[in-house]
């Protein structure tokens, strides 16, 4: 490399970090305003771990978060599991939001900072979210109205754009409007955003029936070991099973998820609400059976899924076991054992509640045996007479 190269890419690097300072610089101005610089919103003296219940309520719907035997729950989902880790991680962020500006208005102008209270009275765009933190005895700890986001205009841009920086609050205990520096994007009184989205995933799988209302497209699917192919038993000449369906099958199994949890407890009989009713039985070489009911409600696939599982209590030697294998052997299948009773134990508590499934995931699950077939193809044909 010649010197002159050398010394312009110094000065190019110098410059880049002179550049760099001044946007920090300029940035860091833009949160030294007139009420003060990072002073917390909150009490020192609030517990976050005192905290017991999160309530969220906006103008079109509100959510109650619960602590229930030391675990997290949503009420409106009759008590299911909430994402812990979601609900910490906010509580802290709300413990430790940083005011950077008390802002002078009086109460007629609360709505254009979306300050007032969501009451059917007021208009939308001048309400903002309540947030109330109860302890275990129902007694409020604080209540917090979340308003209108701030945005600062971004440096040199040619068009004038802006990015949201913070978040217009105000505690109900003091009545006075601050900026904080947070934007609170986590803030949501949709129960669903709440939930944990842990659930179960079938994998291994031996065997699935398919069952609807017409008996002559149910259909079996199954094989042998783990690496066959799935095959339908007794296929008409001319017909082959359609792997590419059947795998779409497999991977809506493999990665199973919810939209939300279905509030009401139905019985999966076709009725009135019940437009459709399909139920899928899955075996899996691990033993597992799942039966999976669905029911189209609305317009919206709701499925419920029963576990059981025949685990084994004691290893079966082979005939071709070492001897000074077996220790090891009887371990692995101990080990192996209790691994598989944590998983039907844990998937058997699936069970207790309904789900709200995806068109997609719907469609990739209610197959019948028309989809599963398909015609022998010429190349194919040619293949089986070689």
């Amino acid at each position: 490399m010649k010197k002159s190269q050398l010394i312009l890419m110094i000065i190019s690097a110098g410059i880049l970090v002179v550049i760099s300072l001044i946007l920090i610089k300029k940035d860091n101005k833009s949160w030294k305003r007139k009420g003060g610089i990072k002073t917390n919103l909150l009490s020192d003296s609030i517990d976050v771990n005192k905290i017991n219940t999160l309530n969220f309520k906006d103008s079109n719907s509100s959510v109650s978060l619960e602590k229930k035997d030391g675990k997290w729950t949503v009420k409106e989902r009759n008590n299911y599991p909430a994402d812990f880790s979601k609900i910490s991680t906010f509580v802290l962020k709300i413990k430790d939001l940083k005011v950077v500006d008390k802002i002078n208005v009086g109460k007629k102008q609360l709505g254009r900072l979306q300050l007032l209270e969501p009451r059917d009275k007021e208009e939308k765009d001048k309400v903002g979210s309540i947030l109330e933190l109860k302890d275990k005895n129902n007694k409020l700890i604080e209540k917090i109205i979340i308003g209108k986001m701030h945005h600062r205009k971004i440096e040199d841009s040619p068009f004038g754009r802006e990015m949201p920086d913070g978040r217009y609050v105000m505690l109900d205990s003091k009545k006075e409007p601050v900026l904080v520096s947070e934007t609170l994007f986590g803030v949501s009184s949709k129960p669903a955003m709440w939930l944990d989205n842990d659930f179960i995933k079938i994998k291994n799988v031996k065997s699935i029936e398919f069952k609807g209302s017409d008996k002559n497209e149910n259909c079996l699917i199954t094989k042998e070991n783990e690496n066959d192919k799935f095959k339908i038993p007794e296929l008409s000449e001319g017909k082959i099973e359609n792997q590419q369906t059947i795998n779409s099958v497999l991977s809506a199994l493999k990665s199973l998820t919810f939209k939300d949890v279905y509030p009401e407890q139905i019985k999966f009989k076709k009725g009135d609400k019940v437009k459709e009713l399909n139920s899928i039985t899955v075996k899996t070489f691990d033993n597992f059976i799942y039966t999976i009911k669905i029911a189209e409600i609305d317009k919206k696939y709701i499925i419920n899924i029963e576990t059981q599982a025949n685990i084994a209590e004691k290893r079966i030697p082979n005939k071709n076991d070492k001897k000074e294998d077996l220790a090891k052997l009887d371990k692995e299948f101990e080990l192996n054992k209790k691994l598989l009773k944590d998983k039907l134990n844990k998937e058997k508590d699936f069970s207790k509640w309904n789900y709200e499934i995806s068109k997609y995931t719907a469609e990739n699950l209610l197959k019948k045996k028309s989809n599963l077939i398909s015609n022998v193809s010429k190349k194919e044909k040619s293949v089986k007479k070689k």
